[in-house]
């Protein structure tokens, strides 16, 4: 039986102001998802959670998501589904008796009978097991019992001890939770990570599973065994994502009862990459200028000046060209405020930021404001023309320190 595993599409999710829905990313996405599952043919499709952003989603993400079952179901591939910590679990179950109809199958709402599956294929049965984000309070209801449990994996034991499950067969379990080996999480993936495994549930819990797909960390990797894993988001929902070396749907083929199950991933590119962009200001400028790379979703971080409104519009200029967005500009340009430092730095530092340094030593650590920022560009300038070759001349500049340190009435 071949199964397509993802998880956190987080329809509706906006980054940084840009809403990836609107923009066409997710649309995207899932329109290049269903010419993959045309190139796979996949029996099933699990989403393990984290389908919307939000518990009450945008009408257009619920149209998305409608879109995108009917076309899996016109595809004849059963759909399992279920919620995650960002979900409504009533809203994932809504119309869940007309979906089975069409073989999409949703579990939002923890019961005490986990809600499961069975289909067939050439070697016997294969049962999916539905289980909604589960913390040990919702454990405790649906069980029905006086006592508390201590953690949340204390709560998942008892939880799936009290199913009705034949270890003879293969079973497949879909989760949305935070899995630890040993009390240590995997690979960090984004904003999602739960920290500190607080939430965390021992990978063994899970180990009498044919394949346990997971939800929840953004990232895509086994966690305490090659069958149970996090597929990642569809796309990155965070920076701090762009580290992860590639993101797409895992292809499951499971065999018969006791083989391993083949796992690969098949990346999808998106319509808008997310890089880093980080440097000096001249090397930002030559870089982006000459590298080719459009279309992209970028972080900027200017590291030996201070954003100014220069600095904001010739980025700008250079991103609108390449038909990319800027969704962060900062500057890490740490400021020197003491005389012996600015002394000892003045010939390594560009002339924009020397001045600018120079301005706030002698202003008490204020620094001056974006008018003040332009006047001291266009005498950084005027250096810069000067100078033989175009790029400044570290002496002159070491001499004009000289000059305004002396200087007491500026």
């Amino acid at each position: 039986m071949r199964i397509i595993h993802i998880s956190d599409l987080h329809l509706g999710k906006s980054v940084n102001g840009y809403n990836l829905l609107k923009e066409g990313d997710q649309p995207y996405w899932c329109e290049q998802f269903l010419k993959l599952c045309d190139e796979e043919k996949p029996d099933v499709v699990v989403m393990a959670g984290d389908i919307y952003d939000r518990s009450v989603p945008s009408g257009e993400a619920v149209s998305l998501l409608d879109h995108f079952l009917s076309e899996l179901a016109d595809r004849h591939i059963a759909v399992m589904m279920i919620a995650g910590n960002h979900d409504s679990p009533e809203r994932i179950d809504y119309s869940h008796a007309f979906l089975e109809k069409r073989g999409v199958y949703t579990s939002g709402v923890l019961t005490r009978k986990m809600k499961h599956i069975t289909l067939k294929d050439a070697y016997g049965p294969v049962t999916f097991w539905l289980l909604p984000y589960l913390f040990p309070l919702a454990a405790t209801e649906v069980l029905g019992e006086e006592k508390s449990y201590k953690d949340t994996e204390e709560a998942m034991r008892a939880y799936l001890d009290a199913q009705d499950i034949d270890w003879h067969a293969r079973n497949v379990l879909i989760a949305h939770q935070t899995v630890t080996v040993q009390g240590k999480e995997g690979e960090r993936g984004g904003s999602e990570t739960m920290t500190g495994g607080i939430g965390g549930i021992d990978a063994s819990v899970f180990k009498d599973f044919d394949y346990t797909a997971l939800g929840h960390i953004h990232a895509a990797y086994p966690i305490g065994s090659e069958t149970i894993r996090y597929c990642g988001s569809i796309l990155c929902y965070h920076f701090d994502e762009t580290k992860q070396k590639k993101k797409g749907p895992l292809i499951i083929d499971l065999g018969p009862k006791g083989s391993a199950p083949l796992i690969r991933m098949r990346t999808i590119t998106p319509l808008h990459p997310m890089r880093i962009v980080e440097g000096t200001f001249a090397d930002i400028t030559k870089e982006e200028r000459t590298n080719g790379l459009t279309h992209e979703y970028v972080s900027i971080n200017i590291t030996d000046q201070h954003i100014s409104d220069y600095i904001t519009r010739t980025m700008r200029d250079i991103f609108d060209e390449k038909q990319s967005h800027i969704m962060a500009l900062t500057s890490s340009f740490e400021q020197l405020h003491s005389a012996e430092q600015l002394e000892e730095k003045a010939v390594d530092l560009p002339l924009d930021a020397l001045f600018s340094a120079f301005y706030t030593q002698r202003h008490d650590g204020t620094e001056p404001d974006e008018k003040e920022r332009e006047i001291l560009h266009y005498a950084a300038s005027l250096i810069i023309e000067s100078s033989p070759d175009g790029s400044g001349d570290a002496k002159q500049a070491e001499r004009l320190y000289q000059y305004l340190a002396e200087r007491k009435d500026i």
